[in-house]
C-alpha cells in the first residue's frame, strides 16, 4: 500500500517537473528568439504582451514608453504585434508619405475562413477596395 502510494506521488511530481520544464523552455526559447523587424519596444510576455503592464490608463504608459523608445515604437498585444506613433509629426511623415502601405488592415484567420479572402473587412486599401466600397456607397445610398 506503502509502495503505490510512492509510486503515485512519484508519478505526479514527475509529471508536473516535466510540465514545469517545459514551460521554462519556451520562456527561454521565446525571449531569446530574434524579434522581427519593428521598432523598439518593451518585450512584454508571452501570450499577453504589454496588456498586465498597460491597463488602467494605457496612453500615460506609452506616453512613458515614447519617451524610453522614442517617438515610433513597437509592442506586442496578445501576441500581435503593435506599432504607436506618438508624436504629431511622426503621424503626419506616416500619414501623408506612406498613406498607402499605413492604410492596410490587420489579417484575421476568422474572416480569412469565412470570407475566403474577397471580404471588405480583411481588404487592404487598394484599388479593389475603392471599387467595393463605391459601389456599396451607391447600394447603401439608394
Amino acid at each position: 500500500m506503502l509502495l503505490e502510494t510512492l509510486s503515485v506521488l512519484l508519478s505526479w511530481i514527475l509529471n508536473i517537473g516535466s510540465v514545469f520544464g517545459m514551460f521554462v523552455i519556451y520562456l527561454v526559447r521565446w525571449w531569446k528568439q530574434p524579434r522581427p523587424k519593428f521598432p523598439p519596444g518593451p518585450r512584454g510576455i508571452p501570450l499577453l504582451g504589454v496588456i498586465p503592464f498597460s491597463t488602467g490608463e494605457p496612453y500615460k504608459k506609452t506616453y512613458e514608453w515614447s519617451k524610453k523608445y522614442g517617438p515610433i515604437l513597437s509592442t506586442r498585444m496578445f501576441n500581435q504585434p503593435v506599432v504607436h506613433l506618438t508624436n504629431y509629426e511622426v503621424m503626419l511623415d506616416a500619414y501623408t508619405k506612406h498613406g498607402s502601405t499605413m492604410s492596410n488592415r490587420p489579417k484575421f484567420a476568422v474572416f480569412r475562413q469565412v470570407s475566403k479572402g474577397k471580404g471588405l473587412l480583411e481588404q487592404n486599401y487598394n484599388e479593389t477596395f475603392k471599387l467595393h466600397r463605391r459601389n456599396g456607397n451607391k447600394i447603401f445610398k439608394g
